[in-house]
């Protein structure tokens, strides 16, 4: 009985074994999984921006949304116009009677500010002090862009193995500076004369053309004409 008992058992572990997938078989089911998944993960990829493409009904309510906007601009331009025609209108007799003004007319007074557009009282001349204390801050500024930008081309110069004056000149930044336009001036504050003293192109720089007449540090042109040089004030000190 033992003997027929062990030979059963060994008949269903050999049909058992059959339903069980070897090795080789299971290594190729994880490939073929791993190989879904990548095409998976691929469609998604290109699925993602073509569900991000409105519909057909979406941008018809985005254009109309757009459209309303479009419309309500339009409208308040054309407020604006008709407020500024308004008011550079006289006003009509209607609004004006026996002196007297009709609601209406207090009611547009109202709403429409005086003109705009007429003539104003040329303004008051500065007094002495404030003139000054705007001279003042004029030369600070001329000075103070001056140096920046005269940093600005040494800077450059040493980068690209130049001389200053062929990185201001035309080939590089194409700068006007003050010795060219002026040819020689003079700063007051420190007494320092700059440039050389030959006669200038005649355009004119920061401080503006040169102004002939005889001076101390003037120069002679082929004429013999003293021609003066721009003098850069100095900053008033009583402000």
């Amino acid at each position: 009985g033992k003997g027929k008992k062990g030979g059963g058992g060994g008949a269903v572990v050999k049909e058992l074994t059959k339903l069980l997938s070897t090795s080789a078989e299971i290594e190729e089911a994880r490939g073929s999984r791993q190989q879904l998944e990548r095409q998976h993960r691929a469609l998604q990829g290109e699925l993602t921006p073509l569900l991000a493409i409105p519909t057909m009904d979406e941008l018809d309510q985005q254009i109309s949304a757009e459209e309303q906007k479009l419309t309500e601009v339009q409208n308040e331009i054309q407020a604006v116009k008709d407020r500024m025609a308004n008011a550079s209108k006289p006003p009509s007799n209607s609004t004006l009677g026996g002196g007297r003004m009709s609601s209406g007319g207090y009611a547009a007074a109202a709403h429409h500010p005086p003109n705009r557009f007429q003539k104003r009282p040329p303004p008051k001349p500065l007094d002495p002090p404030t003139l000054k204390r705007k001279i003042n801050h004029m030369l600070g500024e001329y000075k103070t862009r001056k140096r920046k930008c005269m940093d600005f081309a040494e800077e450059l110069s040493e980068a690209m193995e130049k001389k200053t004056k062929d990185v201001l000149g035309e080939k590089v930044l194409g700068l006007d500076t003050d010795e060219m336009e002026w040819g020689c001036y003079e700063d007051e504050s420190t007494g320092k004369v700059f440039g050389t003293k030959t006669k200038p192109k005649g355009r004119g720089g920061l401080l503006g053309r040169k102004n002939n007449g005889p001076v101390g540090l003037g120069n002679k042109n082929n004429e013999g004409t003293e021609i003066s040089i721009v003098k850069i004030p100095a900053k008033y000190k009583d402000v």
